[in-house]
């Protein structure tokens, strides 16, 4: 099976986020940065498994997040 998950309908969290409406929790670690849109970037986030999978934040998230 295939599933397609948009960059931009991924949210990153430090921590596992608690009272909030999104229910499905991957846990993930950052493994690279590329540019994106302007104001933006993509954050690559390497799963457990092995898998991949993108985010799109702003710049403004990204240095929130160092």
């Amino acid at each position: 099976m295939r599933l397609r998950i948009y960059a931009r309908d991924v949210a990153l969290a430090r921590s596992v986020p608690t009272d909030i409406s999104m229910l499905n929790h991957l846990p993930a670690r950052i493994c690279g940065f590329a540019a994106s849109r302007p104001g933006h970037s993509l954050v690559r986030l390497c799963l457990a498994d092995g898998q991949g999978l993108w985010s799109e934040i702003t710049m403004r998230a990204r240095d929130a997040l160092r």
